[in-house]
């Protein structure tokens, strides 16, 4: 479940579905993980959009081998086989070896999802980003979402009223 200040957007996220209203835009979605994904530019499923929310890499990292390097702050994992149709990019924080970034693009789509990880926090003894930010190119098309944590609570039971208001504008994928 997230909640953006004042209650303007509240969204909420199983397994199953993807529900959110936007009062700013009296317009809401519920459905499958479709609409993420047109709006990011790449596949989605729930495990998906918690490990980006989570700090975790998209993609399993032990399905590939990586060229390491390492640059001013950060190491950088470059697959070693790359793909002309699909290529992904990550670095982490050498501190606590959590991601920093991870990019994956579509070149010949002009797509490209970043995200990044600006630090992070210990909350319930699991270590969690404080910020994400994330950037979606689709052509010329470009969705900005920065996420700031300010309070996180692991496997807890919430009540919480979520309800999408009457004569909100549903949103419909074409």
């Amino acid at each position: 479940w997230l909640s953006a200040p004042l209650g303007v957007v509240k969204a909420m996220i199983t397994p199953g579905r993807v529900s959110f209203y936007n009062k700013l835009e009296n317009n809401y979605f519920d459905g499958s993980f479709e609409y993420l994904s047109k709006l990011l530019g790449t596949e989605l499923d729930f495990k998906k959009v918690q490990n980006l929310l989570l700090g975790e890499a998209l993609y399993d990292l032990r399905d590939e081998k990586y060229q390491v390097s390492v640059n001013s702050s950060t190491y950088e994992l470059k697959p070693v086989k790359t793909l002309d149709l699909f290529k992904t990019f990550f670095t982490v924080h050498p501190g606590n070896f959590r991601l920093a970034s991870q990019q994956i693009s579509q070149p010949l789509q002009r797509r490209l999802l970043e995200i990044r990880y600006k630090d992070y926090q210990e909350k319930s003894n699991k270590i969690v980003p404080n910020n994400v930010g994330i950037l979606a190119i689709d052509n010329d098309q470009r969705n900005v979402i920065d996420i700031e944590y300010r309070n996180i609570e692991f496997n807890t039971k919430v009540s919480f009223p979520y309800k999408i208001p009457s004569g909100y504008e549903k949103i419909v994928l074409n």
